[in-house]
């Protein structure tokens, strides 16, 4: 959380300082980095706001210092995009449900354990989109899972 603060520091003051040289490439550059880390800090409203802001101009300008770098047909859902293709998978079997890991596993066509571990919950997990419910017992034998309020939103977004 303490990088998240101190680059949001940092883009804050660039964005100011390229207001007063009245530089949009560089404002709006500053909204999307700001965008992107209110997106870590799960501010979905304002990383949306401060994304297609920015975005906007690029698409409508075509600013060449940055168009070669934007790719506008792929310019999606900002919060989604950031999570990876195995965490959606693992949102979409978990579904409302608690689960124990060996029946996400099934429900994947998953075999391999470590690879399980690795590639879906532990993601899932530092991204707060799914909880245990033994939380203080991570290897117990009668661990499950479910979505927290922000992976249920993020589960919503997938669906729309």
């Amino acid at each position: 959380q303490g990088k998240n603060d101190e680059a949001f520091v940092l883009f804050q003051k660039s964005l100011s300082y390229a207001e007063k040289l009245n530089d949009n490439y560089y404002i709006n550059a500053s909204k999307i980095y700001i965008g992107t880390v209110y997106l870590f800090k799960a501010d979905y409203n304002l990383a949306s706001k401060y994304n297609i802001e920015g975005l906007s101009y690029f698409e409508k300008e075509k600013d060449s210092r940055y168009a070669s770098t934007l790719d506008t047909t792929s310019v999606t859902d900002p919060v989604s995009d950031s999570v990876s293709d195995p965490v959606k998978r693992l949102l979409k079997v978990i579904g409302y449900e608690e689960l124990s890991p060996a029946s996400i596993r099934d429900r994947l066509n998953l075999k391999h354990r470590h690879t399980f571990r690795k590639n879906y919950i532990h993601p899932a997990l530092q991204l707060q989109l799914i909880e245990m419910t033994i939380p203080e017992k991570p290897k117990s034998r009668n661990q499950k899972y479910r979505l927290t309020k922000k992976g249920i939103e993020i589960k919503k977004l997938m669906n729309d």
